[in-house]
Parts: C-alpha cells; structure tokens; sequence
C-alpha cells in the first residue's frame, strides 16, 4: 500500500543538488534550504500518494477522475500539479480549508446534506482546488459549506459607538446622518441625494481594487461618490490617489487602516463594494447587510453565500440583499454598480434591500448551530 511513497522518497533522494567544487565546504545555509526543499517535495509527493489512494477507493480513476465524469466536463480533469499546493496568495489556501468532506446523511437514510453555495463549487475545480478538485468533485455530495460568523456586539448599527448616529431597520433615516459624516470626513461635497459607494479592504487584485481604480472616474460620470480605506500594493495606491486628485468632489480615499472610518463607511456608505477575485468567506459583505448598505460584489465564494441578488424573482420573495456579477472585467463591476444606482433611484425597493439585508442573522450563533446539527447528522 505504501509503495508509492516509498517511490516519492526515493525520487527526491535521486534529484540533483547544486555542485560545488570537490573539497569545498558547503554553506550552512545552503544545505539547510536545500534540506528544507527536498523535505517539502517528499511531503508534497507523500501527500499525492495519500491522494491518489482516497481517490481510487472513492471510485475515482489513476491521474483524473473518469473523463464521463460531471466534473471533468469542460476540461475539469487532474490537470494542476500537487507542487502548486503551497504556491501563491497566502488567502488562496483558505478556499480549501473552507468547506469539510462529511459523511452525507443521504448514505443513513436521514436526506443529503449538500454544499451550499459557490465555495464548494470553486473548490471542484482548478485553481482553487489546489490539486485536490477532482477528489472533492468525486465526492461533492459530502461538501458542507457553513459560512463564518461575525460579531454581532461590535458590529450592529443599533448600539456601534463609533458611528454619527445610531439606527436599526425600523429608523433607516438615521442613517442620513452617517452619511454627512462620512462626506465631511472625507472632505466630499455634502449631497445627501448622491449615491455613495465605499470600499474597505487590502488593495490588491485578489480583492478586485484594480477594478474599483479602473472604474473610479467613471463613476464621477454616473453622480455618484466613492470612499476608499485600505492599504496594498503600490500602484493600486496611487492609481486610487490619482483619480481621487482628478476628482475631488466625487472620489476620496485614505490609504492607511482606521477602525473608526471603516464602521462609519459600513454606516455612511449607500453602498459597499466587494468585488474580489475570489473569497473563500468573507466579513465585510455581512457587516454591509447589517449596517443596511447593500454590498455590490463579485459572483464568488463566500460572497454567493451569503448575498442574494437583487432580481425580480428576488424582490418579489423578500430575499434580495445586494448586487452580484460575473465578470472579472470592470465593466462587469460597472454595470452591476448601474444595476445598484437604479434600485437606489427607487425608494421602497432600495429600502427593501436594506431590510432585507438587515433581518439577515450572520452571528456565530447561527453559524454554530450549523456545525451542531450537522455533526447531529452524522450520528
């Protein structure tokens, strides 16, 4: 059974290392590097093994789940390499560790336990399964997703002490004085009439702010206001600091991190911008629901669990609590913006997304009571 890896070991022990002159001492730290590389790749290739053997004893073929499998429609096969696990963002990672492979009730009489929402979904396929799509695709049935919980005491628009004015879903016009603040704060036009649309968040492309910076001047166009606060990559920091230099009375931003200007922007803002790459959970989007600021967000992730976008169908049921799209262009990211100002321009539909929102429980209580009922499940 463990043949494979005892093969692994002895590929790694049969690669080649840097030469050096005959006689010459080595460089502390370079054996202690090259000792450190050689035992990551055992681990990596001992960890394939592990891998490979699951996936056989769960029905799935040698180098890929059977090509007539679902989830290989499309070209999903075993095409990422094990070496790329611990390549890449540091927040990559979490995608993986974000959902649990559970026994399903299903197999106990009791009905499938499914995963919920687009997390398990990324996962199944490259590149966020991290070489570990097609086992989890092949055993998609025992994904459970459960969402992060927040903290409702630091977070709630009732109580927040660093906040203007405090309100809750019933005395939603509280909420105009927040926003004063927020553009005063930010040394914006006082208009209470203007759409504002915030930002909080590392500047990076994993968390979409090279779209916010490419669409920021359009936005001045639309009449609406942007609220940046966050810190990052470089160029990202002043692209956003160029567009707001061009348009002072429509773009702000603060490059930096301030506990107190990021809840007075989830309270100010009418908007909140989230439109990530990729988001294994997510805080921000449910901290905007509560805060009655429908969040405008990327079709990903966390961010599909935990938002229902705004629709028809949605509307009518009393479900819609924001906006989301598709795309990793940043007209993607406009139009939805589009779709946002449009719904804002109509006040009992506005309003309804932000109750909507704002009746959403995101605590660690009902988070918790997904995990005691799942391991209910499984007896």
């Amino acid at each position: 059974m463990h043949g494979r890896d005892e093969a692994a070991d002895r590929l790694v022990e049969a690669e080649p290392v840097a030469a050096r002159p005959f006689g010459a001492p080595a460089l502390a730290e370079e054996e202690l590097a090259r000792d450190q590389t050689v035992d990551r790749r055992r681990k990596r290739r001992r960890s394939a093994g592990r891998v490979a053997r699951r996936a056989e004893a769960f029905g799935q073929r040698p180098g890929g789940l059977d090509p007539r499998h679902p989830a290989t429609a499309g070209g999903q096969g075993t095409t990422q390499g094990v070496d790329q696990l611990d390549e890449g963002n540091e927040d990559d990672g979490l995608a993986a560790r974000d959902a649990a492979l559970v026994e399903p009730a299903a197999d106990r009489g009791r009905g499938r336990a499914p995963c919920r929402g687009d997390i398990g979904s990324v996962i199944q396929r490259a590149p966020l399964g991290f070489g570990f799509q097609d086992l989890l695709a092949a055993r998609a049935a025992r994904l459970h997703g459960i969402l992060n919980g927040v903290d409702i005491d630091a977070w709630n628009p009732a109580t927040d002490p660093l906040i203007a004015r405090r309100y809750d879903a019933a005395r939603l016009d509280a909420k105009r004085e927040n926003k004063l603040a927020l553009q005063a704060r930010m040394r914006l036009p006082g208009a209470p009439e203007r759409p504002l649309l915030g930002f909080v968040g590392r500047l990076t492309d994993q968390k979409g702010a090279d779209l916010i910076a490419a669409i920021a001047p359009r936005l001045a166009a639309l009449g609406a206001q942007l609220v940046v606060l966050g810190t990052g990559d470089a160029g990202l920091e002043r692209a956003l600091r160029a567009a707001a230099q061009a348009h002072r009375d429509a773009v702000a931003v603060e490059i930096g991190f301030d506990e107190a200007l990021a809840h007075l922007i989830e309270a100010g803002a009418d908007a909140f911008l989230m439109p990530s790459r990729f988001e294994p959970c997510g805080l921000n989007q449910m901290y905007s629901q509560r805060y009655g600021t429908p969040p405008v967000a990327r079709a990903t992730g966390g961010l599909c669990d935990s938002i229902v976008d705004c629709t028809a169908a949605t509307l009518a049921d009393g479900t819609a609590s924001g906006f989301l799209f598709h795309g990793l262009a940043p007209d993607a990211l406009l139009e939805a913006i589009e779709r946002a100002l449009a719904a804002y321009r109509e006040p009992a539909t506005w309003r309804a997304l932000q109750r909507a929102g704002m009746a959403r429980d995101f605590s660690w209580r009902a988070s918790a009571a997904e995990y005691a009922a799942l391991y209910a499940a499984l007896g």
